[in-house]
């Protein structure tokens, strides 16, 4: 990570209330999984204490498009907070998919989410102020149930543009994934009381 790329994640991982001794796990964890990640083309996921900065288990490994991080939720600590990472091992990367927002939505824990890409762009998922955790199961289906429609209506809004784009030669698929799921957080966060932010990949990269 290039010094200038370094600055911009420490800010935004700043700006979504992690604190400044984590930062450093963090970033060193997330240039270790995405080797990983490159390497294999599949995705790699920790957990790791907002508090410490310490990792929660093992790193869990998974396919080209998913990990299964039960094994950390199930470990999880009550009234601890993380941040899970993980990779999307696609270059150019996308940004989070809706199941990657439930569990920032639905599991307690979770207070903030990182993913890092293949092409070393960092994309930042976190809980705002107003967030409320759900007290009850129907509030928390209600919830997701919110994450699901805001999600998908804003992609069926914007696809059309980006299929044109690729049907047209403009781009390839990987390039309008990119943008395509980065415009639709943009769209989407604040009204989900969530702040999204992407650092991009230095050039050339």
């Amino acid at each position: 990570m290039d010094p200038g790329q370094a600055d911009r994640v420490r800010d935004t991982l700043r700006a979504h209330g992690i604190r400044e001794g984590v930062h450093d796990p963090l970033m060193t964890l997330g240039a270790d999984l995405r080797e990983r990640s490159r390497r294999t083309r599949k995705e790699r996921a920790a957990m790791v204490s907002a508090r410490t900065g310490r990792r929660l288990g093992k790193v869990l490994g998974g396919d080209s498009s998913r990990v299964d991080i039960a094994e950390h939720i199930a470990a999880l600590v009550p009234d601890h907070p993380y941040v899970q990472m993980h990779t999307h091992p696609a270059s150019p990367s996308a940004a989070f998919s809706e199941r990657d927002a439930f569990n920032v939505v639905g599991v307690p824990g979770i207070e903030a989410m990182v993913v890092v890409g293949a092409d070393d762009a960092w994309y930042f998922l976190s809980r705002l102020a107003a967030f409320a955790v759900p007290g009850t199961e129907r509030e928390q289906q209600a919830r997701l149930r919110r994450v699901h429609e805001d999600f998908w209506n804003e992609i069926d809004r914007r696809k059309p543009v980006y299929d044109a784009l690729v049907g047209g030669g403009v781009l390839d698929g990987g390039e309008a994934s990119h943008r395509l799921t980065h415009e639709v957080w943009q769209s989407i966060a604040e009204g989900l009381n969530l702040r999204y932010d992407r650092v991009d990949a230095p050039k050339g990269t």
